[in-house]
């Protein structure tokens, strides 16, 4: 089982080319995006045994840790978790990767 540390989190860039009518998220809309994403990214991963953990988003915070357990390779969630947080407009760093 390989598993990978993310920290996933809500930074306003502004709107984009791809998306120039976007505006900046409440804080009600952040904390509803940190929470929701883990969802969909479960839907876009290939492993089904997947085990996919983020800590609870507090009120007023702009960030949650994801973790991943999987046999995916990092590649291949690194794939999944891009897609995903993009449509949330969220970033995704990550912190620690252990294969094995």
């Amino acid at each position: 089982m390989n598993t990978f540390e993310y920290r996933i989190f809500y930074r306003w860039d502004g709107p984009s080319h791809s998306d120039p009518m976007a505006s900046e998220k409440s804080p009600k809309e952040i904390i509803c995006a940190l929470r929701e994403f883990r969802n969909e990214l479960a839907h876009r991963l290939q492993d089904p045994d997947a085990d996919t953990k983020a800590s609870e988003p507090q009120e007023g915070q702009k960030e949650v840790h994801l973790r991943v357990r999987t046999t995916e390779s990092l590649d291949s969630v690194n794939c999944a978790l891009q897609e995903t947080l993009s449509g949330w407009r969220l970033y995704g760093e990550l912190l620690h990767e252990q294969q094995g």
